[in-house]
């Protein structure tokens, strides 16, 4: 029988409960080929005063249309029609009032937004949207700029949760949020417990990519490396890429002190045959010319020019 036909029949007696399970099944099939304007539509019939769908059904229905406004990028509806659903049958209400939350943050209310995650958790201790709401709590404090809290947050997800996505991830934000706000300390110890907790995961190695630069930066690499060495799994630096970060560390201190070239010095000894031995000579010679020493100078010049 056509969905027409079927509808047409069932029609006849608007009480019957076929209808109102009919335009459910059919607004799903719309709502999972993501026509979401008719599935609205059909999700909005069955929730009718004088539907026949149970609280739970109805509930269900509601957060389909909260759905369907959200993928419009609607969140002022979205919020509104999450919240009825919570209403309509609050003791399975943890993802209602998990979306609730998320909309408010769509709209900047982040304060709105930590509120309704923390009410979350504490009506549903048990929910498994617990991860996920630490997550979310912990970067809509760092929306507010409370980064103190944020780190508290992350802290006690990882605590609660270690081996989820979540704490991984939100170990990796905090990291990244720290460097950002120029607590350069605080960002390796936090990078450097995402490699030691998951040392084989994607965020490690985002971790690494920013720790290479920051350890460059303050002429550590070699610490950087013997820290990977030691965490099985981790993701390790090859040879010529510690090559090209030694000597990036090197010229970093030569330039910010041009009188001090220990570390230029200690990368021709290590890479005796690096890529970079040509630079590191031009930038002795530099070095002994500044400081009046010629017949040193011209040794390294004569290096840099037979090469």
């Amino acid at each position: 029988v056509s969905e027409g036909v079927y509808m047409a029949d069932n029609k006849k007696n608007k009480n019957n409960d076929n209808l109102w399970n009919t335009n459910y099944g059919i607004a799903y099939c719309h709502f999972q080929q993501k026509n979401y304007e008719q599935a609205r539509k059909l999700f909005e019939k069955v929730t009718a005063s004088n539907s026949r769908l149970s609280s739970m059904a109805k509930a269900d229905a509601y957060n389909r249309i909260g759905d369907t406004y959200y993928y419009a990028k609607d969140y002022a509806n979205a919020e509104r029609y999450y919240g009825i659903a919570l209403t309509n049958n609050a003791s399975a209400g943890d993802y209602s009032l998990y979306q609730e939350a998320m909309m408010s943050g769509l709209q900047k209310q982040h304060a709105q937004k930590i509120r309704k995650l923390d009410r979350l958790m504490s009506e549903y201790p048990k929910s498994t949207l617990r991860p996920s709401a630490l997550l979310e709590k912990a970067q809509a404090q760092i929306a507010l700029g409370d980064n103190n809290a944020a780190a508290a947050t992350f802290d006690r997800l990882v605590d609660q949760f270690p081996q989820s996505a979540e704490a991984r991830k939100g170990l990796l934000q905090l990291a990244i949020t720290y460097k950002n706000v120029g607590r350069e300390s605080d960002a390796l110890a936090a990078y450097k417990k995402v490699v030691s907790k998951y040392p084989s995961s994607e965020e490690a190695v985002l971790a690494v990519e920013d720790m290479k630069v920051m350890y460059a930066q303050n002429g550590n690499i070699d610490e950087l490396q013997s820290f990977l060495s030691k965490h099985e799994g981790a993701p390790q630096i090859d040879v010529s890429e510690l090559d090209r970060l030694a000597f990036t560390s090197a010229e970093k201190a030569y330039l910010s002190d041009s009188h001090d070239a220990s570390k230029l010095k200690s990368y021709l000894k290590k890479y005796p045959s690096g890529t970079y031995v040509v630079n590191a000579n031009y930038y002795l010679a530099d070095n002994e010319y500044r400081a009046g020493r010629h017949d040193a100078a011209l040794q390294y010049i004569d290096y840099v020019l037979a090469h």
